[in-house]
């Protein structure tokens, strides 16, 4: 199976800390994975050097068998949607704007603005009634998905989201998690989905990549993961989120 991410032979560290060394993973194309890990197991860290936040101490990552190189990296994002905790959305912005700032940026025209713009809101469950609201007179759960909007305005080929439905109550939570099931099947694409929750993960995720300080625990199917737990990590992951 082709891949979206390739980490090959990577180093990472923060103020000399490493958090990643050495390490070599293959993230699968057009399907969704979800990497799942305690606080500072370097999941984040795998999405920020994929979308050239950070760039790795050494090694080589590739997106679509593509390098990720700073000269490169403007027209590199224009293939990803990235979506965060708590949205990341402009203050200043209102929900149209804020969903549909790549495009403009892409000058798309405005005709096609709109018409994506109405497709995703519907996909994700927002009304009309929205558009004109700032961030701040928006609950979390709608914060949310207007971050989700604007991942998705350029219909990406890989979409990445660094635990975006983590700050949300129980029950939006499951309604974004419905939401997101139904984009899963109306727009086929690359999902890497970062989270903590192993529930979360094999819920909505194809395959599962379980992280535990820097290496990899466990990558397989998620009904694998499930049944054959490779590590007592991984069992005890299960064991505290899947009832």
């Amino acid at each position: 199976m082709p891949s979206c991410i390739e980490y090959q032979q990577v180093s990472k560290s923060y103020d000399s800390k490493p958090v990643l060394s050495d390490f070599s993973l293959s993230i699968a194309a057009g399907i969704t994975t979800a990497i799942v890990g305690e606080s500072g197991s370097g999941k984040s860290t795998l999405l920020k050097l994929a979308n050239g936040l950070v760039f790795p101490d050494q090694g080589q990552v590739s997106v679509f068998e593509k390098p990720v190189e700073t000269e490169k990296i403007h027209e590199m994002r224009l293939g990803m949607g990235y979506s965060v905790q708590g949205g990341g959305l402009f203050p200043h912005l209102t929900v149209f704007e804020n969903a549909t700032l790549m495009a403009r940026l892409q000058n798309w025209q405005q005709t096609a603005i709109e018409e994506r713009y109405r497709q995703v809101m519907e996909l994700l469950g927002l009304t009309a009634d929205l558009d004109d609201r700032y961030p701040f007179a928006l609950s979390g759960g709608q914060q949310q998905r207007v971050s989700l909007c604007r991942s998705l305005m350029l219909n990406p080929p890989l979409l990445l989201l660094d635990e975006p439905f983590s700050a949300l109550d129980p029950l939006t939570r499951d309604a974004i998690h419905a939401e997101f099931k139904i984009m899963q099947r109306v727009e086929s694409r690359s999902i890497v989905l970062v989270t903590h929750d192993m529930g979360e993960a094999i819920d909505l995720a194809d395959e599962v990549i379980v992280l535990l300080e820097g290496k990899v625990e466990q990558h397989a199917a998620a009904d694998e993961i499930v049944n054959n737990p490779a590590t007592a990590y991984v069992s005890d992951l299960l064991g505290v989120h899947i009832t």
